[in-house]
């Protein structure tokens, strides 16, 4: 009877909230769950290293900048994989969140970030390959 007296328009709101409905809800984990997303890296073989430069801490004068001064960046030539691997307790409350490498080659894991009681939502690699955002 209501669809017969509004017609197409409340089927338009119907399917709007629907569609609002579904997407807040969320699937909840089990207790020590974990949560995995990839991204993939594949660095180019003609990637040229970066003039060497020598770290250094000192903080430029007050209300001014400089640029960053970073080590040499040496890059590897095998394919790589960048992933999260977050970890929750059974009340969904972060424990661990780690950022990780995989060489495809070498089958070797190894941890770039390791966070406690936080999670990583979300990373970027740029454009070029070389840097994890």
């Amino acid at each position: 009877m209501f669809l017969k007296k509004y017609g197409s328009p409340s089927l338009i709101v119907l399917g709007c909230l629907l569609a609002f409905l579904l997407s807040a809800c969320s699937t909840v984990a089990s207790t020590n769950a974990v949560s995995q997303s990839l991204v993939t890296s594949t660095l180019s073989e003609n990637n040229h290293a970066a003039s060497a430069a020598t770290v250094t801490t000192a903080c430029p004068a007050p209300g001014t900048g400089r640029a960053a001064v970073l080590p040499v960046l040496t890059l590897g030539t095998h394919p790589t994989l960048v992933y999260t691997f977050n970890q929750i307790d059974n009340r969904d409350q972060p424990v661990s969140g780690s950022l990780k490498r995989y060489d495809t080659v070498t089958r070797s894991t190894t941890t770039i970030l390791n966070l406690t009681g936080k999670n990583i939502h979300s990373q970027q690699i740029s454009a070029n390959g070389q840097w994890i955002l």
